[in-house]
């Protein structure tokens, strides 16, 4: 069974957005809890995930915070051509 060529760009893409996303999220939890946060921002960035970016940026990374909401934004974007 083949797909047809616009599910096969869909399913690349959002496993690409979410390889993208989850590489920048588990670097964030690294430099999160190896930060000198206080111990209760750094429970929050592992309980809840939509916070890890901002607890990141609060821990002093610049850079995968923006990757993260960019990656994100472009899941759900993809994600809702699908439908």
């Amino acid at each position: 069974m083949q797909l047809p060529e616009q599910e096969l760009w869909l399913l690349v893409s959002w496993t690409l957005c979410g390889a993208v996303l989850l590489f920048a999220h588990l670097v964030l939890l690294w430099k999160t809890l190896h930060s000198s946060l206080s111990p209760g921002l750094r429970a929050l960035s592992v309980v809840v995930p939509i916070a890890t970016p901002v607890v990141g940026w609060l821990a002093g990374s610049r850079v995968f915070p923006l990757v993260w909401v960019f990656a994100l934004a472009v899941y759900v974007w993809v994600r809702s051509l699908g439908w």
